[in-house]
């Protein structure tokens, strides 16, 4: 795989974190009867970077360039970091604000 094969999905999962926190702010502000809308948009998105994430990886694992390869997978490992936050957070909304009995 090329450089550019990894940087594609890469840049997904980058628009992805950015949707899920769109969502966390909807469900923080937003309507509340619109509230599980924002959960949805944040599962959606959280696909979104669950698939891109596979593709990253898929296409380090050819990359001749290793440190290139490195890189690339410690900025998605962050990108998931920054993900597993946002949902943590939206799930306290979906439970406090929405009062909605989550696990």
């Amino acid at each position: 795989a090329t450089l550019a094969a990894s940087q594609v999905p890469l840049e997904t999962a980058r628009k992805a974190v950015d949707v899920l926190a769109l969502a966390v702010e909807a469900a923080a502000f937003g309507n509340l009867n619109a509230i599980t809308d924002a959960g949805t948009g944040a599962a959606l998105a959280r696909a979104a970077l669950t698939g891109a994430g596979l593709n990253v990886r898929v296409n380090t694992v050819s990359l001749q360039d290793r440190a290139a390869a490195e890189a690339l997978l410690t900025e998605l490992h962050a990108i998931e970091a920054r993900a597993a936050e946002l949902e943590g957070q939206l799930t306290a909304q979906l439970r406090e604000r929405g009062g909605l009995p989550l696990a």
